[in-house]
């Protein structure tokens, strides 16, 4: 049986509350993930949540019809955690470490096997990611 759990709706809504609104620098991200196939799509930095989702998905459903998405996070790091098994956990942080974390925190809640599959940052001083990443299969 396959599980799965993300950051619960409170969680990243906290982490689109500490923005300020409107801000320039205001920057999201978004992952997507299919389990039939274990590959993810990343999105980002985009400058608003439904953008970061909408491309995510496209760049997920290129090569995969289950493809949803896992999170999104704003001016903050966002990691996926899978295991074999087919469970997952996705999360947020204000950090790399700990968005690991708590992704990894999340998997485990379903599956001893967990490791982290991706981390990616918005927004965030000292860290940049690429403007958009391809699919990759694990």
């Amino acid at each position: 049986m396959r599980h799965w759990h993300h950051a619960p709706f409170a969680a990243t809504f906290l982490v689109m509350s500490l923005a300020t609104p409107g801000a320039a620098e205001d920057l999201v991200g978004a992952f997507a993930f299919s389990q039939n196939k274990h590959l993810h799509a990343f999105s980002g930095p985009k400058p608003s949540q439904a953008e970061a989702e909408t491309a995510a998905l496209e760049i997920c459903r290129a090569q995969a019809d289950d493809c949803q998405v896992t999170n999104y996070f704003q001016n903050a790091c966002g990691a996926l955690a899978t295991a074999p098994d087919g469970a997952w956990g996705a999360s947020w942080g204000n950090s790399e470490p700990a968005a690991r974390q708590r992704a990894l925190t999340y998997c485990a809640e379903h599956s001893t096997e967990c490791t982290v599959l991706t981390v990616q940052c918005v927004g965030v001083s000292g860290f940049a990611a690429p403007p958009m990443a391809s699919p990759q299969m694990n």
